[in-house]
């Protein structure tokens, strides 16, 4: 029994042994591990931060084309809206020129009407008042003068 006992004793200190060994791989497969994941988060670290400045650059990129874009956009349509403008303006110039044409022209009209009025008064009163008829050429002549001085005095 005792050889038993002694045996039991050695198989204790055996397991004892292995136990403490078995805890000491453990321990340090445990250590190395956890190193190896602590290596591996600092590599996703880096990884995500390189992908993180890679999307900052690319939105930047992309604000600027936009921004492009649309400076392109405004440039054109702020040529479209001048060119429209342009065409605007040269359409009413003209309008008020052919108005202003219309305008003399019907006050040249109304003018000649005017004159032929006081031509026709004119020699009515002449012949009122000198009671007879005078030779067309005179007639003109003091018609002429009367209307110059007319309009001279700015009576028409």
């Amino acid at each position: 029994m005792k050889e038993q006992s002694r045996q039991v004793l050695a198989f204790y200190q055996k397991l004892e042994e292995k136990r403490e060994d078995f805890e000491q791989v453990m321990k340090k497969e445990t250590l190395e591990f956890i190193q190896s994941l602590l290596k591996e988060k600092g590599l996703i670290l880096r990884e995500i931060k390189e992908i993180n400045q890679s999307l900052i650059k690319e939105r930047e990129e992309i604000l600027k084309e936009i921004k492009a874009t649309g400076n392109k956009i405004i440039e054109e349509l702020q040529k479209k809206v001048f060119q429209t403008l342009e065409s605007f303006s040269e359409s009413i110039k003209s309008k008020i020129s052919e108005t202003q044409k219309a305008i003399e022209e019907y006050k040249k009209e109304k003018l000649e009407e005017i004159d032929k009025k006081i031509y026709r008064m004119i020699i009515d009163v002449a012949k009122k008042v000198l009671g007879k008829a005078i030779d067309i050429s005179t007639h003109e002549k003091l018609v002429i003068e009367a209307l110059e001085k007319a309009k001279k005095e700015n009576v028409l």
